[in-house]
């Protein structure tokens, strides 16, 4: 017992003298006023330079993503003011769908839309050979498909005809797991055919 004993007080001793050397370590000195700024102000700048290279590469990437956009629907898009009240979305894979829409046999583009002041979302669809364009939601109401195509997840052209109607190729749209619509074009105007629900 004595041997044990003698092992409990001669540990908590240890205890106390690592503890007791610990706190005689050296204490950080108090910092100056121009130290506190100087920390302050490096922080701002690794936020700022932090913000800015977060601006640089969204801008960048738009900027690539455009140089994919035909250049006449881009004109379109400015010649015919669109750019004052909406603006190109890349939310979707692909950003751009390329057929021919309207079956004259030149082809034709849409684009993923957002209308500036209320945010919602929809499609732009250009005509090439006409230069035409026709928006479907981006706060315009477009039969089943609604004034917001936020649901819009999935999208694709679709080849060949599903409608009697339809005279060019028709743009599948879906919420995935969900509904799903075709826009096709009937000679005069585009039109909307739900597929699934």
């Amino acid at each position: 017992m004595r041997g044990s004993s003698f092992n409990i007080v001669e540990r908590v001793g240890l205890v106390r003298s690592v503890y007791k050397s610990k706190a005689t370590l050296r204490k950080p000195k108090p910092l100056t006023i121009i130290e506190h700024c100087m920390k302050i102000w490096m922080l701002i700048v690794v936020v700022a330079l932090g913000q800015l290279s977060s601006y640089s590469q969204s801008t960048d990437l738009e900027q690539y993503v455009n140089w994919n956009l035909p250049t006449w629907v881009n004109n379109s898009f400015q010649e015919n003011e669109l750019d004052k009240s909406y603006e190109f979305v890349h939310l979707i894979n692909p950003f751009l769908l390329r057929g021919d829409f309207n079956g004259d046999n030149s082809p034709d583009i849409c684009v993923l839309i957002k209308e500036k002041i209320s945010g919602k979302r929809g499609i732009a669809i250009f005509h090439g050979a006409s230069n035409d364009y026709y928006i479907m939601g981006a706060g315009q109401s477009f039969e089943n498909g609604g004034d917001d195509f936020a649901w819009l997840g999935v999208w694709m052209v679709k080849r060949s005809k599903a409608l009697d109607k339809q005279k060019g190729e028709g743009i599948y749209l879906a919420k995935p797991e969900s509904a799903s619509g075709l826009v096709y074009w009937d000679g005069q105007k585009y039109r909307w055919k739900q597929m699934g629900d």
